[in-house]
């Protein structure tokens, strides 16, 4: 576990580096590059991550046959049809609860190592300083998600929200003074939310350090095989389905 944690923060740090090291030469990286780029990281480790739920809900025990399996997986799927029903009907609303509770989500990545009233600003900051530090952009990729009248509401709604989220950051850099590696990887991603475009700031983020460190918790104490079987399986249903769709 500390082992994979380990190769995961590496593999983080490398692709800041050369981003940051990109940005600040004032290179511009072209936009289908970072659609691209967002695809492939995606499909590669955010899908997987979230394929293993059958798996983390068999280990709680909210599954134990197969018609529990099947009964899972049912309402599982029910419940993305209703989150989607709901977009399509409120996009606005639909959007800004996704942000928030992303924000939520996102501030799990360091439980354990910050205080609950810092790491969930943490996260917060993660879905809101674009909105902040990078409006124009952030409102077009917002008005493709909702819609551009919603997007007149939600782009000062999440700058509201950045900026006490941002002293809850650097409250949490300030309390990470002991695990200098925590410290390193939260300045990071300020100097990535600051310098990156939205885009490469979501890359960087979601695929390097949420996807991985969530499939590396969430496979922990699972048979490998099960956990490798399950993930490309799912994550290959998904990119079918998604294909069928567009």
């Amino acid at each position: 576990m500390t082992g994979l944690l380990q190769w995961q923060r590496g593999g983080f740090l490398a692709l800041a580096a050369g981003l940051l090291g990109v940005a600040m030469a004032g290179t511009a990286v072209p936009a289908a590059w970072q659609v691209y780029s967002l695809v492939v990281l995606v499909i590669l480790a955010g899908l997987p991550h979230g394929a293993l739920d059958p798996l983390v809900a068999r280990k709680a025990e909210i599954w134990r046959t197969s018609a529990g399996f099947i009964a899972f997986i049912a309402g599982y799927l029910a419940l993305a049809g209703l989150s989607l029903l709901g977009w399509l009907a409120l996009p606005g609303p639909a959007l800004l609860g996704f942000l928030l509770y992303s924000g939520y989500h996102f501030s799990g990545d360091w439980r354990g190592d910050l205080s609950f009233s810092l790491r969930v600003p943490s996260g917060l900051f993660l879905v809101s300083a674009p909105a902040l530090l990078h409006p124009e952009q952030t409102s077009t990729y917002f008005s493709l998600l909702a819609g551009e009248n919603p997007t007149i509401w939600i782009i000062p709604t999440m700058q509201g929200i950045a900026i006490p989220a941002a002293a809850g950051i650097v409250g949490a850099v300030l309390q990470a003074r002991d695990n200098p590696w925590l410290r390193l990887e939260l300045l990071v991603l300020i100097a990535a939310a600051v310098l990156l475009e939205p885009l490469l700031f979501f890359i960087l983020y979601f695929c390097t350090v949420h996807s991985p460190r969530h499939l590396i918790h969430a496979a922990q104490g699972l048979p490998p095989r099960a956990v490798a079987a399950t993930a490309v399986t799912f994550t290959l249903l998904s990119v079918l389905l998604g294909a069928a769709a567009l």
